[in-house]
């Protein structure tokens, strides 16, 4: 069973190329990088900051601390900027999602979504649910997750928040998905 390289892993690849130049008889990572200025901007956002993150997934995992966390997540170049796109879109889509949150709570529902997007298996439990069971002894649920190994624990405050952090992380693979599209129909006229 062979496994195909998704677009994303490509467009990822391609964003560390040293060979960047385009070529007449196939296409290559010049073209992605170039279908990738015609998809949706935070989508290209996302898709940078996921692969960043990618790379520093394995050492934020073994920090015990905020602050080693933090020096680990210096490492994202991107973070600011996507963060800042998707800000903004959360901006324009509260009210419209019939969640009109003030600004500074939008932010915060915001960072939380991200970071539960990025890392989406429960720190706790990574990912598995449940705690313990080692040497014979009996395994229980997780309490930060509830059991279903996923870090969606404290996306909001209320039940309102809660509901846009959900509409957001939904748009978010949306917006991936878009621009998913967008680079596969420019390079299916390339090839």
């Amino acid at each position: 069973m062979t496994d195909t390289v998704t677009i994303g892993e490509r467009y990822r690849r391609a964003t560390n190329s040293s060979n960047i130049r385009p070529e007449a008889r196939r296409s290559g990572d010049a073209d992605l990088l170039i279908a990738a200025g015609w998809a949706d901007s935070l989508g290209i956002k996302l898709y940078r900051l996921a692969g960043e993150f990618d790379q520093v997934a394995r050492d934020l995992h073994r920090v015990n601390n905020q602050t080693d966390a933090i020096m680990v997540l210096s490492h994202l170049k991107t973070l600011t900027q996507a963060r800042a796109a998707l800000v903004g879109f959360a901006l324009d889509a509260s009210p419209r999602w019939g969640v009109p949150l003030d600004t500074n709570v939008t932010a915060i529902v915001v960072g939380k979504a991200l970071s539960a997007w990025l890392d989406p298996n429960c720190p706790k439990c990574s990912g598995v649910g449940s705690v313990g069971g080692y040497d014979g002894k009996t395994a229980n649920i997780c309490r930060r997750c509830g059991g279903s190994g996923k870090n969606r624990n404290g996306l909001g405050a209320t039940d309102a928040e809660r509901y846009f952090a959900q509409r957001l992380l939904s748009a978010m693979d949306a917006k991936m998905g878009e621009a998913d599209s967008i680079m596969k129909r420019y390079l299916r006229g390339r090839a």
